[in-house]
């Protein structure tokens, strides 16, 4: 009996048998090793089945590799070009809070601000109840500590309060300076000096002296 086929093989093959019409006869049926005869598709090329033989002739034929290249160069295309569909997810994707780096830091000003024209202290963020009432604004957002509140933040709101108090200082024809002294909390006498506006009084400078 003829051995049973190589799917990746014999599909390469063409077998060849008797025909009834004598003039499309093209294949032979090997009666004494009862071995069919195969045509290969790709060349032409007739062998008797044996399997080692054929997959030997497909590993050297020109035109039959010329066709695997080609169908893989194909097929890289198609992907490179997008040329097939993603799954799609079966779950629905969670929305998690997210805020950027860029509304951080702008609400960390706010909060610095409002510590420290509101006169109150430091840790007034790190309490219980300031961080439920953040919470329940925005949870993506964490306030600043209070070691942030009394190094960085307070230099940068410091910053910005006195920029905007040059500028306004600038646009005035005349100007009201009021000086008084205090101590600080070593007894050192200082200066204090204030600009009057018709809105009200700026503190512009405090000097040792």
């Amino acid at each position: 009996m003829p051995r049973q086929k190589n799917g990746k093989v014999h599909s390469h093959w063409d077998v060849l048998k008797w025909d009834t019409d004598p003039a499309k006869v093209c294949v032979l049926l090997n009666k004494l090793t009862l071995k069919l005869q195969y045509a290969c598709k790709h060349c032409g090329k007739n062998y008797t089945g044996n399997v080692t033989r054929l997959k030997e002739h497909l590993a050297k034929c020109k035109t039959f590799q010329k066709a695997i290249a080609k169908e893989k160069k194909d097929t890289g295309n198609a992907v490179q070009q997008g040329s097939f569909t993603l799954a799609t997810p079966s779950q629905t994707p969670i929305n998690f809070p997210r805020i950027s780096k860029s509304e951080k830091a702008n609400l960390d000003i706010q909060a610095a601000m409002w510590c420290f024209m509101g006169n109150h202290p430091f840790t007034m963020f790190e309490s219980t109840f300031a961080m439920t009432f953040l919470h329940g604004l925005n949870s993506a957002y964490k306030p600043p500590s209070r070691k942030m509140i009394s190094g960085p933040l307070l230099d940068a709101v410091y910053s910005q309060v006195k920029t905007r108090t040059d500028n306004v200082i600038t646009t005035l024809q005349h100007i009201n300076v009021i000086m008084d002294e205090s101590t600080n909390i070593n007894s050192t006498r200082i200066s204090n000096i204030s600009i009057q506006l018709d809105a009200g009084s700026l503190h512009y400078i405090s000097e040792d002296i």
